[in-house]
């Protein structure tokens, strides 16, 4: 049985999926800095990072956005 972590970070996939897939980018992002908050690992963060720049880029005067986006790169682990 997949562990609960595994199930959440499962479920917010799904949703951001279905968010991008039909256009709702406030609410992809939104969901994205839920999962944001319950993420542990640098994957994780890396798959986040990576769903918030699969979307179209936000206006120049979306804070909310930069400072997610800003965020999500912080904690992205470093290549060698």
């Amino acid at each position: 049985m997949p562990s609960r972590s595994t199930q959440r970070d499962s479920a917010f996939d799904e949703s951001i999926a279905a968010l991008i897939g039909s256009g709702q980018w406030d609410l992809a992002r939104r969901t994205i800095e839920a999962a944001l908050h319950a993420a542990r690992t640098g994957e994780r963060f890396t798959q986040l990072l990576d769903c918030f720049e699969s979307m179209p880029p936000t206006e120049p005067d979306d804070l909310a956005a930069a400072r997610l986006h800003l965020r999500l790169h912080v904690n992205v682990p470093r290549q060698p």
